[in-house]
């Protein structure tokens, strides 16, 4: 009995799958391996020690938020209306311009450094926070926020209200991301 052309490319082309078909088997059950492999390594892992007090994460974050250092700072009167807000009774609102060193070896956020400012007494000083959800909301927005590179000088603004009659202010930067190692600079409005 003969065979047709048909009949033959037939049985060749399932053979053709049939070999893909073992060795896409065998390439699931090679990565299924080592995935098994990886998730049991990463199992092992102390994630806290890690992240809290290992050489990783804490490294990091010494690198980028311990070593600004406040270099100079500008206070430029505003007035009693900053963007439409009118000021608390007795106070005005000033614009402290800071220029800051990133000594880290990472670009800082310069919206993202923690900045207090104290005057005398308790209430001579209230920071004002500017919080914009659009930045959480736009990869454009928050691509444009402005950065202060490694080894590089940058200036960052913060808006206060300032008492009527204070003279005299203690600008505070939070050096190390909110663990106290604090930076003081005094700072004239005369």
């Amino acid at each position: 009995m003969k065979k047709s052309g048909i009949f033959i490319a037939n049985i060749v082309l399932a053979s053709v799958f049939g070999v893909f078909l073992l060795v896409s088997a065998g390439v699931v059950l090679v990565m299924k391996g080592s995935m098994d492999v990886i998730e049991h390594t990463y199992e092992a892992m102390d994630w806290n020690e890690i992240y809290d007090g290992g050489d990783g994460y804490s490294d990091y974050l010494r690198e980028v938020y311990e070593l600004p250092v406040i270099e100079n700072a500008v206070a430029e009167p505003l007035g009693a209306e900053y963007e439409g807000e009118s000021a608390y009774e007795g106070y005005q609102y000033y614009r402290v311009t800071v220029t800051v060193y990133n000594g880290g070896t990472e670009y800082l956020f310069a919206d993202f450094l923690d900045f207090d400012c104290q005057g005398g007494r308790e209430g001579d000083v209230y920071v004002e926070y500017v919080y914009e959800d659009e930045w959480y909301e736009s990869d454009l927005h928050y691509a444009n926020l402005p950065v202060i590179p490694a080894c590089r000088t940058g200036e960052v603004s913060v808006i206060l209200q300032v008492k009527e009659g204070v003279t005299d202010l203690s600008l505070i930067l939070d050096r190390t991301y909110e663990t106290g190692d604090v930076q003081t600079y005094s700072l004239s409005l005369e």
